[in-house]
């Protein structure tokens, strides 16, 4: 019995380790391994890479010389050219995305613009109910803090609040904004403050009743609290307060359009006038001083006025309509020039108004 079972023992093959068989597992993934890479040339393609890398680098220990080469390596794959496509439909279509994105941003811009033109025009129709044309600033900021008369001082007490670009009441009241100018520089306010200070202005011009102004209650209030009346009115300045949105906007309508560089309407025969007066006192001679030859050269006293005044000032004087040389032939190029301020035309000023 032991016999036979030795016998058919000695028949059946030698039994094979686990190492060896785990052995012959490597070895035959290894050749499938290679098979692989000599089929997809991937053999070929590190063989380009070790050329290149040879060739064009400098740097051995480059952590990204693998990715870079394999990148826009394309050689042997089958896909290389739908991927390439694939590619640049994909660069066309991130092109156009952010096209639409732009477009998108400029419609919301132009959307919210055209809300705050539409805000500004309500606005108007409020402060100017019988439809005018145009106002002077003098008149909007009165439309706006009104021009109540404090009984027991006899003043209009608001106008001690009046912001520094609305105290010289004959610049103010020369200078005008039309409707157009206005809801143009309403449009151009972007800042959500101020946006959201104009909604209140508006819902404040519809709750007040008509033709009052929408801060004079309250600023006239203020003042009475502020015990300060009859007698310390010139104190108001300091303890009342415009608010600082309402100021902003009043220095922003004052400043003008942005699209025509900042400029409003003057009525500007009347100002040059006032004005040329009012400066050459400030300089120390008066008009009529300069006419009669006061002993500062009139020429002096031409420098230190238009050193004194913006040059836009006298842009569409009545007398010398901007200042032109052939305006007055006693003027010539040569004298204007010697003068330094066209001083002929300064005198023919001051005779109108000495």
């Amino acid at each position: 019995m032991s016999t036979s079972w030795d016998a058919d023992q000695e028949r059946l093959p030698q039994m094979i380790s686990s190492e060896d068989v785990a052995e012959r597992q490597r070895l035959a993934d290894l050749k499938q391994f290679r098979k692989y890479l000599v089929d997809t040339g991937t053999v070929q393609c590190l063989v380009k890479m070790y050329k290149h890398s040879a060739k064009h680098e400098m740097r051995i220990d480059n952590p990204s010389l693998v990715t870079q080469f394999l990148a826009g390596y394309t050689d042997g794959n089958p896909d290389a050219e739908e991927i390439q496509t694939l590619q640049r439909e994909n660069a066309t279509l991130e092109e156009y995305n952010a096209v639409m994105e732009s477009q998108v941003k400029d419609l919301q811009h132009q959307i919210a613009r055209q809300k705050r033109r539409n805000l500004g025009r309500g606005i108007w129709r409020r402060l100017c109910p019988d439809s005018e044309a145009d106002v002077s600033l003098d008149e909007l900021f009165i439309r706006l803090c009104g021009n109540e008369v404090e009984p027991s001082t006899g003043e209009v007490l608001v106008d001690l609040l009046r912001p520094q670009t609305y105290k010289d009441i004959d610049l103010v009241t020369a200078t005008r904004v039309s409707e157009e100018d206005f809801i143009a520089i309403v449009g151009d306010m972007e800042s959500q403050r101020h946006v959201s200070w104009l909604e209140e202005l508006f819902a404040r011009l519809q709750d007040s009743e008509s033709g009052e102004a929408p801060y004079q209650r309250e600023l006239m209030q203020a003042i009475i609290d502020s015990d300060l009346l009859p007698h310390d009115t010139f104190l108001l300045a300091d303890a009342v307060e415009l608010d600082e949105n309402l100021v902003a906007f009043l220095e922003v309508v004052a400043a003008g359009r942005k699209d025509k560089g900042g400029k409003l309407s003057h009525t500007s025969a009347r100002y040059c006038h006032k004005h040329f007066h009012d400066i050459a006192i400030g300089v120390g001679r008066d008009a009529k001083a300069c006419h009669l030859g006061d002993p500062m050269p009139m020429h002096e006293v031409s420098k230190r006025i238009h050193a004194l005044l913006a040059p836009n000032l006298f842009e569409e004087c009545a007398v010398c309509r901007a200042w032109p040389f052939s305006s007055f032939p006693d003027c010539t190029r040569k004298q204007a020039e010697q003068l330094g301020c066209r001083s002929e035309c300064m005198r023919k000023v001051a005779k109108e108004v000495a």
